[in-house]
């Protein structure tokens, strides 16, 4: 079971994540570096045919929704808005850095192959954190969550795993 959320794993990066070529963050509509980049790349095994992959971008002044449908080569922008986050925002989305959290989760109590898989990458100009989650529940990216779906109308809303999940099954 190990050796599959390993293949799944490899294949959501190797696939889903966004790349960035240059050593640099993006930068903003005035060429002005942005001060962090947040990517969440979030599918669920059983409608990825249907719904695709979703990625959600935040960057210190625009929000982005991108959606990448089997097949593609490149995801399209589905919905995008300014905008600007304030200190505490900034503060709880920083904190997945500077917190020691392990760079991959996973639970015995859903199959590899099924369940939601989320691939967060964070990176400001000095650090880069990346953690892959595979139907698993972290207070941490709940609280992001909820600041980014503020910005979002509801069509687009990022749906992340219930408190409640259970993740203690035994092998």
């Amino acid at each position: 079971m190990r050796f599959f959320s390993v293949i799944v794993f490899a294949f959501c990066v190797f696939a889903c994540s966004e790349q960035n070529t240059s050593s640099q963050l993006p930068t903003t509509l005035h060429n002005s570096p942005t001060r962090f980049r947040l990517s969440i790349v979030s599918f669920n095994h059983a409608s990825q045919l249907v719904d695709g992959i979703t990625t959600y971008v935040v960057t210190d002044s625009i929000l982005q929704v991108k959606k990448t449908f089997p097949g593609d080569t490149t995801s399209k922008v589905v919905y995008s808005k300014p905008i600007q986050l304030n200190q505490a925002q900034m503060a709880v989305i920083d904190k997945i850095v500077s917190d020691s959290l392990d760079e991959y989760y996973t639970t015995n109590c859903v199959l590899a192959t099924s369940g939601d898989e989320y691939d967060i990458n964070y990176q400001t100009d000095s650090r880069q954190k990346r953690i892959h989650l595979h139907h698993y529940y972290l207070q941490q990216v709940d609280e992001i969550k909820q600041i980014i779906n503020v910005h979002l109308p509801e069509k687009y809303q990022f749906q992340y795993l219930p408190k409640d999940t259970q993740q203690d099954c035994p092998l």
